[in-house]
């Protein structure tokens, strides 16, 4: 990937993040396991957000999205304990040589006591159903009995190879990719100590910050045709748009465009960026910040400095 090298991705970005291998994975098991049922789940058309990052605005698109009062929309949860991630890494091994797969028990024909059943396993139908039921279990569930139709989450760590593990537990699912100009968003986080995966991974300093960013919003260039998902600068969800209308077309619910309007939890203590945050902007973020249509330029500085 132009931009940004292998050895950054490797200092900055924990392995449990990465998710290089998801995509051929799941182009595997989406060609050999059949369509999930409408019987699978309570919701066949969940709403996800993923941001890339903190301090983009997700909260705020998910008070939006709630503004809906069918619809519930988890925040975070457990977010720093990846658990997303960690399920999706689980399958992200399984394709055609997969040693696994010649064992699953639909393989067999003959009595169990004449063949070779050490790795015998339910097969890979079963694990789709089994990953489901955590989903289930955890949100559609919970949501569906508070009185909800529609659930959905939002995350900041995840980037959208793990929408595509999303996607092949909800095939109608709704993706709503998020990025602010990382060096704005950096600059609303800055002086907070957050985790990527606690306790081993703080995310501090401006390098680290505009890595994980750079990371999850080229992710989301890369793969949102493959998501069907919808890629929104909060720029444009904050300025007067018809995003609104267009959200409410594409997730097929009422949004209530007021709650834009309504600030909870703004940080008004923001530092001045220095020259120096934008020289790092440049180098690590730049390629990226380009194909979204964001400057990296003194303007922004001035902009934001006033």
């Amino acid at each position: 990937m132009k931009g940004l090298k292998a050895p950054f991705h490797s200092f900055l970005i924990p392995r449990e993040l990465r998710a290089e291998r998801l995509p051929e994975a799941f182009r595997f098991l989406n060609e050999h396991l059949p369509v999930p049922t409408s019987d699978d789940g309570l919701c066949r058309s969940p709403i996800f957000i993923l941001s890339a990052g903190w301090r983009s605005g997700s909260t705020l698109l998910q008070r939006l999205i709630c503004s809906d009062k069918d619809v519930m929309l988890w925040g975070e949860p457990f977010g720093d304990t990846i658990p997303v991630p960690r399920l999706a890494a689980t399958v992200e091994n399984f394709t055609l040589d997969n040693p696994y797969t010649r064992y699953a028990i639909d393989q067999f024909s003959g009595e169990f006591s004449n063949e070779w059943i050490a790795n015998l396993n339910p097969g890979l139908e079963e694990v789709r159903r089994a990953h489901l039921a955590f989903f289930e279990t955890l949100f559609a569930r919970p949501a569906h009995g508070r009185g909800y139709t529609r659930w959905g989450v939002k995350w900041v760590r995840l980037t959208a190879e793990h929408g595509l593990y999303l996607k092949w537990l909800y095939p109608e699912a709704k993706f709503l990719l998020l990025v602010r100009h990382p060096l704005l968003a950096y600059q609303s986080y800055r002086g907070n100590r957050w985790y990527t995966i606690r306790p081993d991974y703080p995310m501090t300093g401006i390098v680290k910050f505009l890595g994980h960013w750079c990371y999850l919003a080229a992710s989301f260039l890369r793969l949102r045709d493959a998501l069907d998902g919808k890629l929104i600068r909060y720029e444009d969800l904050i300025g007067e748009s018809s995003l609104v209308q267009e959200l409410t077309a594409y997730l097929n619910i009422k949004l209530e465009s007021k709650v834009l309007k309504r600030k909870i939890d703004a940080r008004q203590d923001k530092k001045p960026l220095g020259w120096h945050e934008q020289f790092v902007c440049q180098i690590l973020a730049g390629n990226i910040c380009r194909k979204l249509g964001y400057r990296t330029s003194g303007e922004v500085l001035a902009m934001n400095n006033a």
